[in-house]
């Protein structure tokens, strides 16, 4: 339930008991609470959040924008289950690790292409290179990074995971995932019915456009806050090196809350 009144939701909880009771049903203490929308609310492995937007939108808007993209413990999940992909084939080719961690990443883009979701498929495409990184160099334990990106980051887009020769493989990636704005359903119409109003490609595209910019300013704000978040890009050279350790799922988890990344 969304109310802008706290004391409206908490009468409306008083009515939920009054009616649960009867039938012997109640709501579990520890999942229900009263939260506010702007610092986040997780349901579902989406997370649902209001950014404060821009003055210069303030003017002609509402003071608010409501984002809704995936929660980050779905993120740690899918990020914990490529790590134990990768892990076991450890000693399998890259052909054989390719195909089994595409369509693991393709479903899960795809469950989250309608929603603001371009940051966090950034942010797994980061950590995936990393540990694909390790992967690799582990296999080749006493050759350069050089040779390393070579063998097998050669594909045709930059520092794709692929091996060498034609008609192989290539590793997908989240962030090549199309992003589908979703449609409201206007009043007066149903998901069902058959009026057209989908049909309407220009009004779409510049209402996507709008909210793009809003979002724009909505990340900036939440930039600040993810600590989770790793700026850091692929570099050929590197002063330090770096220890390897065994990969596993375990691990997952503490790459997220890595100030460092």
């Amino acid at each position: 339930m969304v109310h802008k009144a706290p004391q409206a939701l908490q009468a409306a909880l008083g009515l939920v008991e009054e009616y649960l009771n009867p039938i012997g049903l109640n709501l579990h203490p520890k999942k229900t609470e009263i939260v506010s929308v702007r610092d986040g609310v997780d349901f579902l492995g989406y997370t649902l959040r209001q950014f404060a937007r821009s003055p210069q939108q303030k003017k002609s808007r509402n003071g608010f924008i409501t984002l809704v993209f995936p929660s980050m413990e779905s993120q740690k999940r899918h990020h914990a289950e490529l790590a134990r992909i990768i892990g076991y084939h450890n000693a399998k080719s890259q052909e054989e690790l390719i195909k089994a961690l595409n369509p693991i990443i393709r479903g899960w883009a795809q469950s989250y292409a309608d929603t603001n979701s371009s940051r966090a498929f950034s942010r797994l495409d980061n950590l995936l290179f990393k540990r694909l990184k390790r992967w690799a160099k582990r296999r080749h334990g006493n050759k350069s990074w050089a040779w390393i990106r070579d063998k097998y980051f050669n594909g045709g887009k930059p520092w794709a995971f692929k091996p060498a020769g034609p008609d192989v493989p290539v590793l997908a990636l989240h962030r090549e995932t199309k992003i589908r704005p979703r449609v409201k359903v206007p009043k007066g119409h149903s998901p069902y019915d058959r009026s057209g109003w989908r049909r309407k490609p220009h009004i779409l595209a510049l209402r996507y456009a709008e909210q793009n910019r809003d979002i724009s300013d909505a990340w900036e704000s939440l930039r600040e806050e993810d600590t989770a978040y790793s700026s850091e890009e692929p570099c050929e050279v590197k002063v330090s090196r770096t220890v390897l350790k065994t990969s596993d799922s375990r691990e997952a988890g503490a790459e997220f809350n890595d100030r460092k990344q």
